[in-house]
């Protein structure tokens, strides 16, 4: 596997990539076509966050705030974004689309990279599917079944011994030899495509050459009848009931799919990824602070509409913050956005800023606070939920943003509207995207007592 590391958002020449991806611009254009944006110069740059399978080649498109990591082709990082989307793909967050994500009858949502992983670690605990079946029969060398023989067939008696010429015995036959061929050969494209970014490195034996070095750029269909072997997968699961058996059926079966649909392999391209890598920054920062919006979400103000005849009717939706949080320690509510920009100090001359959020980012965090600040009910609630005598004794506002630049998190300064004192500044600060990637993929929110390590460095 030929693999290639770029960055989500930078500039590439249209011939570059032709050359990476050993590919005409006809075909690198149907590849790439729903992932970029073509602009002048012929060049190209990627709106999308993950990995692109063509043929041999495979194209890992880390996030923009790796920034020059991505000349070391570290494939840690690699696996850390695998290892995210397969988080984000389990976690089944409604407003995040993963591209190469699907419905099934056994999985509300199943990937190439889901399957993969599944169908990797359970060749490493079962081995290839081997169906046995115990048949009865006069021939073979199983067990003989003395019962079935003496109740069918007659002996022969010579002085004191009784012999059988004719015996029942216990045959075990394999009569999944179709799918146990087809599941090596699952296992051998999905080892080669994924295994090194799922955490397997290693080959798998022999077998990784049994259907030839180029099985990448080659489909089932070059090697089976489909239709058959569906048949055959189907017969199979009526007959099975072990749950491990039924899995690894459905999602070979899957794979057969997927192998007929106008996905990946009719072009001999597979996409695992988003073009909304902001949603999924979003919902990393909202786990490590460990959100909860869902909780205090009645208390954001729904618009209401009003006739001249004063009737009135109330809008079901709503602006709403990124991530909620009533912090007991520190006794205060914090109001978190999670920005997936860039924001840069420049001091070469002058104290400038680049890369910031919008008038309008501004005002709807000092919005919220405006409006949650004096709810009586949202005090009550807070009491109520944590404890009487737990008071609500400031709100707090954050961006948060990506950089490599910190180990874990910095405080860099605030914003706000100048000659506007009903809200409080907004505090901003960066935290290190590899050590929260890390955290989400090992579900480790921060605790307590390091939201207030995290608040408490901010002056104001």
């Amino acid at each position: 596997m030929n693999t290639v590391s770029l960055l989500e958002g930078k500039k590439y020449r249209i011939e570059y990539i032709c050359e990476v991806l050993q590919a005409s611009f006809a075909e690198v254009d149907s590849v790439l076509r729903d992932v970029t944006e073509y602009l002048k110069g012929e060049q190209l740059s990627f709106r999308f966050v993950g990995f692109i399978f063509w043929k041999r080649h495979l194209l890992v498109i880390l996030p923009k705030y790796y920034l020059d990591l991505v000349n070391q082709e570290y494939i840690e990082h690699r696996m850390l974004l695998m290892q995210t989307l397969l988080k984000c793909q389990k976690h089944r967050y409604s407003d995040l689309s993963l591209l190469g994500v699907y419905s099934s009858d056994f999985e509300e949502e199943i990937s190439e990279a889901g399957a993969a992983l599944y169908l990797i670690e359970d060749f490493l605990s079962y081995g290839y599917w081997n169906r046995q079946e115990n048949t009865i029969d006069q021939a073979g060398d199983g067990e003989i079944l003395w019962d079935s023989t003496i109740d069918n067939y007659h002996p022969y008696k010579s002085g004191n011994n009784i012999t059988y010429l004719e015996f029942n015995r216990r045959n075990s036959i394999n009569t999944g030899d179709l799918i146990t061929s087809y599941h090596q050969w699952a296992i051998t494209v999905l080892w080669e495509k994924y295994g090194e970014l799922l955490g397997f490195p290693y080959p798998i034996g022999e077998e990784e050459y049994s259907y030839g070095a180029d099985v990448l750029s080659a489909r089932a269909t070059d090697y089976f009848d489909i239709e058959f072997l569906k048949h055959a997968i189907a017969v199979e699961l009526q007959r099975s009931f072990r749950d491990r058996d039924i899995r690894l059926l459905k999602y070979l079966l899957f794979l057969l799919i997927d192998e007929e649909s106008d996905t990946y392999d009719t072009k001999q391209v597979s996409l695992y990824g988003t073009t909304e890598f902001h949603i999924v920054w979003e919902k990393m920062c909202g786990f490590l602070f460990r959100n909860q919006y869902e909780d205090y979400k009645r208390f954001i103000p729904k618009p209401l509409w009003e006739d001249s005849e004063g009737r009135t009717s109330q809008a079901s939706y709503t602006i709403r913050p990124d991530i909620t949080i009533f912090h007991p320690v520190s006794r205060q509510f914090l109001i978190l956005d999670a920005k997936y920009y860039f924001l840069n100090f420049d001091y070469s001359s002058e104290f400038r800023v680049h890369g910031g959020m919008d008038t309008y980012d501004i005002i709807k965090q000092q919005f919220y606070e405006l409006v949650l600040r004096d709810k009586a009910d949202l005090h009550e609630y807070v009491q109520s939920r944590v404890g009487q005598g737990i008071t609500i004794e400031r709100f707090r506002s954050m961006f948060l943003l990506p950089s490599l630049e910190c180990e874990h998190y910095q405080y860099i300064g605030n914003v706000s509207l100048k000659d506007f004192q009903l809200a409080s500044r907004i505090n901003l600060f960066r935290l290190n995207p590899i050590m929260l990637m890390n955290r989400f993929v090992l579900n480790k929110p921060y605790s307590d007592q390091e939201i207030d390590d995290v608040i408490s460095v901010a002056l104001v």
